[in-house]
C-alpha cells in the first residue's frame, strides 16, 4: 500500500487478519480534519476456502465499526 507524502496515518493492526497461505489484510487510518478514513486491502490466496474467507471478512467489518 502506498500513501502520498503529507498524509498523517497510523496502521490498524486491531482489524487486520493474516493467516499464512490463506488470507492477508492491511488497514490504515488516515487522519483528516473533517473525517476519520479507514483504508484497507484484503487478499484471499487462490484455491483457499471461500466461505472461511467471507467469515474472516465479516469479522473485519464488525471490528471496523467500533
Amino acid at each position: 500500500m502506498y500513501i502520498k507524502d503529507g498524509f498523517e496515518y497510523c496502521e490498524r493492526p486491531d482489524i487486520c487478519i493474516n493467516v499464512d497461505g490463506e488470507f492477508e489484510s492491511l488497514f490504515i487510518e488516515i487522519k483528516s480534519i473533517e473525517h476519520k478514513i479507514i483504508l484497507g486491502e484484503i487478499y484471499r490466496i487462490p484455491d483457499t476456502n471461500e466461505k472461511t474467507s467471507i467469515v474472516r471478512f465479516n469479522n473485519i467489518l464488525e471490528k471496523s465499526e467500533n
